[in-house]
């Protein structure tokens, strides 16, 4: 007998990975970064973002990701500012979301974007994010850093 919750992805390995995404903010502008090809979602306009590893705090997790993905540090907010649940592919994640104010704007991109912008705060929902990334960016805008 099937189930509503038989299209849930699943893990390889039966568990629910965290990720965070990160909302880089620098005068009144959002950093949108485009999935490079040959990655997973390739094409897509997203926010930095990325796993969260064994033991390691989320604000920690997003302080690195954007470190890594960016070559920019900040201040990451102390509480995230949404949390939802991301199906890819086969790969179910709890993500939170963190506000990042930025003093420089200098991104340095890896191999996992091949494009980036920086899209006014008004701007934002007109811009190609995925539609709850949208909704989660509206709700980093309108908390401020500590």
């Amino acid at each position: 007998m099937s189930s509503k919750h038989d299209a849930t992805p699943q893990n390889h390995d039966g568990m629910q990975w965290v990720a965070v995404a990160i909302v880089p903010v620098f005068k009144g502008k959002v950093l949108s970064m485009r999935r490079a090809p040959g990655r997973s979602s390739a094409g897509v306009w997203e926010t930095v973002s990325g796993k969260v590893r064994p033991f390691e705090e989320p604000r920690d997790a997003a302080a690195r990701e954007l470190r890594e993905e960016t070559g920019l540090v900040g201040e990451v907010c102390a509480i995230p500012s949404d949390a939802y649940l991301l199906a890819r592919g086969d790969i179910s994640m709890t993500v939170l979301v963190y506000r990042v104010d930025l003093e420089r704007d200098d991104v340095r991109r890896t191999h996992e974007h091949d494009d980036h912008r920086w899209v006014p705060f008004d701007q934002v929902d007109d811009h190609p994010f995925p539609p709850r990334l949208t909704l989660a960016i509206a709700r980093a805008l309108r908390n401020e850093s500590d």
